[in-house]
């Protein structure tokens, strides 16, 4: 049972934007092939309020996206992963072209 876990800081997304984006990876990685049963995939998204990184008083967030398969070492557990990490990819690419416009 393949379980997607998402943490990130305040200020990197509003909850609003992340329905969309969930629906959005979800179905990508059930459109795969490797997941056979839609119910089995469970995801979630954690917003972490109290986060600290580096030692500057700079503002910096960050997003840590986590794939768990019981079968880690599988073909199925490789084929999501890359599919997460292309979506991963496709969103931040998103980002900075919605943050230069």
């Amino acid at each position: 049972m393949p379980h997607l876990i998402a943490d990130h800081s305040p200020g990197v997304f509003e909850d609003s934007d992340l329905a969309p984006s969930l629906v959005e990876l979800d179905e990508a990685l059930v459109g795969s092939g490797a997941i056979k049963d839609e119910a089995n995939l469970k995801t979630r998204v954690v917003r972490r309020h109290l986060v600290r990184i580096g030692t500057t008083s700079d503002a910096r967030g960050y997003v840590h996206a986590q794939l768990r398969c019981r079968d880690a070492a599988s073909k199925r557990a490789s084929s999501l992963r890359r599919l997460l990490q292309m979506c991963c990819a496709n969103a931040a690419a998103d980002r900075r072209t919605e943050s230069s416009s």
